[in-house]
């Protein structure tokens, strides 16, 4: 976790200060670049987080950080007016959240899994399209008025 948490915060440094989502970007493809060097490690916590957690213990922690930074960041970028006030941040981290999960999954189970099975692209190329085009979509969604129509 702390290789982990290392490597999130050191690419993290590398974004763009002053663009929140840019960070969040960075955040979920910096998990995936960990994810691709250190796939035993990886799974082990994968499946951690698919089983029951210990209060207040390493896996905890981390996942309440990373729900805290998705948090941080939406509303930053609310306040930025990059994201529309109307934006239900909490609904937008939970669909972040869900797509996490997804991805532990996938890498866990992808060699049984007819869906991916015979998908060539590997794990971080799919996953890192998967996340970058979620960005971009609920950028484009919530944009406020003043912009869409821009």
């Amino acid at each position: 976790m702390t290789l982990l948490n290392d490597r999130q915060n050191r690419d993290l440094a590398d974004a763009n200060i002053t663009d929140p989502i840019e960070q969040l970007n960075c955040f979920l493809q910096s998990y995936l670049d960990w994810a691709d060097e250190n796939p035993v490690f990886f799974e082990v916590m994968a499946r951690g987080l698919s089983s029951p957690i210990k209060p207040d213990g390493t896996l905890q922690r981390y996942t309440l950080s990373m729900r805290d930074l998705c948090l941080r960041k939406l509303r930053e970028a609310q306040q930025l007016g990059i994201l529309s006030a109307d934006l239900d941040i909490e609904t937008a981290v939970m669909m972040m959240h869900y797509l996490v999960k997804g991805t532990n999954m996938v890498f866990a189970t992808r060699s049984i899994d007819p869906w991916l099975k015979c998908d060539p692209r590997p794990f971080r190329e799919l996953s890192g399209h998967i996340f970058s085009e979620f960005m971009r979509y609920m950028t484009q969604a919530n944009a406020p008025a003043s912009t869409e129509n821009a």
